[in-house]
């Protein structure tokens, strides 16, 4: 990982606030694009799971840059999990996306020549409801209006050594937690290319305990009969307030994921 002028306090929140958001694009946008809107539907249910690969850029409030790669993320990573619950009738979708990670920054940090910081770690939780509505829908493929919130709650912590001269060594843990909701709008659905070959897309601005965050992603699937393949490209920026350690974070790269409906 590459070492800035930063604690490791800033090095964790960066990892956090990239992985966090890792997820959202749920359920089937329309089950059949063939279907009567005159005809009522039954409930239709998706089950996903998927994996972010993306390389973390930001902007300390001190003007310090720090970038972050996959690669780095993963020596790191102890836990994870990505997953989403869609639920659709008729034209009203409502999903929930859960993510949790676990990471243990195995290099030690020294800072300065009194400090010294080993096994920093974190873990964090988000959870994102939302429901969408559908204007348009067909053979060709949908539109949906979206809003929703997102919950983030992280605890990051690690054993902190001072070695003030001339007394000898003092080792203390030090664990700190804290959570948050930002509220989003935006709007997704997909083009349908063929019979199986669709292109999702979604994109969503919000505030809340940020002062702006947004996202833009697209890419393409495949349908078989239950199950859905999905390559998707997605970037993520946030513009956070003067309280933050961190002016803004941009957070992009490649997902994929698998999407069960039943």
């Amino acid at each position: 990982m590459r070492r800035q002028n930063c604690t490791f306090l800033l090095i964790l929140a960066v990892l956090l606030f990239g992985m966090l958001s890792a997820p959202v694009y749920a359920a089937d946008e329309k089950p059949d694009a063939t279907r009567s809107d005159a005809a009522p539907e039954d409930w239709k249910f998706a089950l996903s799971f998927y994996v972010w690969m993306p390389d973390i850029e930001t902007t300390t409030a001190s003007g310090h840059e720090l970038e972050i790669t996959f690669s780095d993320i993963l020596d790191n990573l102890d836990m994870t999990l990505m997953t989403s619950f869609g639920a659709r009738k008729d034209k009203w979708t409502f999903m929930t996306d859960v993510v949790y990670l676990h990471l243990n920054y195995s290099d030690n940090i020294n800072i300065g020549s009194l400090l010294k910081v080993t096994d920093p770690h974190m873990k964090n939780l988000i959870v994102s409801p939302v429901a969408s509505y559908e204007i348009m829908g067909g053979e060709k493929g949908s539109l949906q209006l979206l809003a929703g919130a997102r919950y983030l709650w992280i605890e990051i912590g690690a054993d902190i050594e001072t070695r003030p001269p001339p007394l000898p060594p003092k080792k203390t843990d030090d664990d700190a937690d804290g959570d948050g909701w930002d509220g989003i709008v935006g709007v997704r659905g997909r083009l349908n290319l063929t019979d199986r070959w669709f292109m999702p897309y979604r994109l969503d601005v919000g505030t809340g305990d940020s002062d702006k965050t947004w996202q833009a992603m697209s890419g393409f699937g495949y349908k078989f009969d239950k199950v859905k393949v999905l390559a998707i490209y997605r970037y993520m920026k946030w513009d956070f307030g003067n309280d933050s350690p961190m002016d803004d974070l941009k957070v992009y790269g490649p997902m994929v994921g698998a999407i069960y409906t039943f």
